[in-house]
């Protein structure tokens, strides 16, 4: 089994359309198949919800699941 680490500019690339999203699916779909172990670290969570609230505040995020906003 292939390990892959991802830092947190490709984890956003999982959510955002980027330069290079279509080889972080390829990461995802190897990993849903069980041919790829994802390894990333505890402070890319917090990093990547920063980030991705950065694109929701400047409307860069849309679609099914939109932004999540408290009431």
């Amino acid at each position: 089994m292939e390990s892959v680490y991802l830092d947190t500019s490709a984890i956003v690339k999982r959510y955002v359309a980027e330069e290079y999203s279509d080889l972080v699916d390829e990461v995802y779909e190897g990993a849903y198949r069980g041919a790829v172990r994802i390894g990333f670290s505890a402070w890319n969570v917090g990093e990547v919800a920063v980030v991705l609230d950065k694109y929701c505040r400047r409307g860069l995020l849309d679609g099914p699941r939109g932004c999540l906003r408290g009431s």
